[in-house]
């Protein structure tokens, strides 16, 4: 039986838009993102969202003068435009016309931790290509049995939309705080896909520099690790071509993780996501309050 409340008349103009994107997901995916970008240049998000990029690229990047940083912020929104075409291709377009777009490196550290039974967190953070990496590591490990921690959406739409493609896709959905549910994947030696790179202030949270910046870090991947005994796994999607290809990286698992100190585990996580970040800056999610929790008398970043 349907909810009724998600056809709400107060959702129809949302239930259109996606409807509209489904239709636009028969194009090829180059003409997509060129649509993307160009969504991306016209239409900036509110003056908040674009003031929190500005910050964050000026701490991040401070060797770049004022018109370097502008630059990286229209280069970010057209980034940002192309992931909503991104994200409506892995969900609704099929592997056949998916499978030619991607290059896989380290894809076998996967695979050989999962033929040896261990349990992975795969640690990835969060770059506009996120979704397409979902479904792309899906694509090649389809067998594996995969959990996606995710923040629930507010809108009950949106939330239905993307809890049921993840699930259908690439992997089950596990809620941020859902500690035990993540544990309970684990210790079935099954892969945890976990993104804890946003500012989290919780009881599992720690200081640790961020592009040399005190960032208000999630130490949780290396309790998860200790208390599972799984291994880590960085993983990244990098967008490589505008016209729509891309490379999947699996990194080495993490030696001496966890070290048993969590200060040095988050800044040596932190320090994976900042080289990702360095190499392809307008992918990373700079309209997020990263800095937003400060150190005690340390004044607001925004």
């Amino acid at each position: 039986m349907k909810n009724n409340s998600l056809w709400s008349p107060r959702y129809w103009g949302l239930w259109a838009t996606l409807a509209l994107l489904r239709l636009l997901v028969f194009l090829p995916l180059s003409v997509q993102l060129r649509l993307g970008r160009q969504l991306g240049q016209l239409v900036w998000l509110s003056k908040r969202r674009t003031h929190i990029a500005r910050v964050n690229l000026q701490r991040c990047f401070p060797d770049k003068d004022a018109p370097e940083i502008e630059a990286l912020i229209k280069a970010h929104y057209a980034s940002l435009g192309m992931a909503l075409f991104e994200t409506a291709s892995s969900w609704w377009m099929s592997d056949k016309r998916l499978e030619k777009r991607i290059k896989f490196f380290g894809i076998e550290r996967l695979l050989n931790a999962n033929e040896n039974k261990q349990a992975v967190i795969l640690f990835t953070a969060h770059f506009t290509t996120v979704e397409m990496g979902g479904r792309f590591m899906s694509m090649k490990t389809g067998h594996i049995p995969g959990n996606v921690v995710y923040r629930p959406n507010e809108n009950p739409v949106l939330q239905k939309v993307i809890f049921d493609n993840r699930q259908k896709h690439f992997a089950k959905p596990i809620g941020k705080d859902d500690i035990r549910s993540m544990l309970r994947a684990l210790r079935k030696k099954e892969v945890v896909w976990y993104a804890p790179d946003q500012n989290y202030s919780g009881s599992y949270s720690a200081f640790a520099p961020f592009f040399g910046l005190p960032a208000s870090t999630n130490t949780a991947t290396s309790k998860l690790a200790e208390i599972s005994d799984a291994v880590v796994l960085p993983f990244v999607l990098k967008r490589v071509s505008d016209e729509g290809y891309y490379e999947l990286h699996v990194m080495e698992a993490l030696e001496n993780y966890p070290s048993g100190d969590e200060i040095a585990d988050a800044t040596r996580t932190n320090k994976i996501i900042e080289d990702w970040a360095y190499q392809y800056p307008e992918q990373y999610l700079w309209i997020h309050r990263r800095f937003k929790t400060q150190p005690e008398g340390e004044d607001s970043f925004y």
